[in-house]
């Protein structure tokens, strides 16, 4: 059985944080899906992320089932994204997830020991993380408004059961809640390897 968390909330709330400090802290091999997308590459793409993949290819990849949970998060112009399907082969697996696709993640890894943990926080908190991280980002209009839209999801998510346990970021509370929630992930990973 895998041991599988997932981490949902709105550009600017910490996931990438929060997931740097698992990779740190974890006592066990803790390993990231790989992410497919059609977006451009960026220069702070990692291992874990697989972009510039032309639309057909992206197509061909998800019929043949090499990528799963096909997604576009941004609207009906924008990329697509995709898990490679091979790299849930690890047993300890840690990921960020769209709120979009909430349902379908838990239903895919229903048999599996799987933890959906959410973020939230307030507009006025993402826009100057994002300005933090990129003071040129141009798409910081989309960011906000496509973060309000994932705080809503991230609401029904957690009514509906699919989301595990939601955390509310604050400029106050930040440090403690990320810490918090890293080591709720940690322990995620150290219990089920006993």
């Amino acid at each position: 059985m895998k041991n599988i968390v997932a981490l949902c909330g709105p550009s600017g709330v910490g996931k990438g944080y929060v997931k740097d400090l698992v990779l740190q802290r974890a006592s066990v091999a803790v390993f990231e899906p790989v992410v497919i997308t059609t977006r451009k590459e960026r220069s702070d793409d990692g291992r874990n992320r697989r972009a510039g993949i032309a639309i057909a290819d992206f197509q061909n990849e998800v019929e043949l089932g090499t990528a799963i949970l096909p997604h576009q998060p941004f609207g009906e112009n924008a990329p697509y994204y995709a898990f490679d399907s091979d790299s849930f082969r690890h047993r300890n697996l840690l990921t960020e997830i769209h709120p979009l696709i909430l349902e379908q993640f838990r239903a895919t890894f229903s048999s599996e020991k799987l933890l959906v943990l959410a973020m939230t926080a307030e507009e006025d908190f993402l826009r100057g993380t994002i300005l933090q991280r990129n003071p040129d980002a141009i798409d910081i209009g989309l960011r906000i408004a496509n973060g309000a839209l994932e705080t809503n999801l991230i609401s029904r998510g957690k009514k509906s059961g699919a989301i595990d346990q939601t955390f509310e970021i604050t400029q106050d509370n930040r440090d403690e809640i990320q810490s918090k929630i890293a080591q709720i992930a940690i322990d995620w990973f150290s219990y089920g390897n006993i």
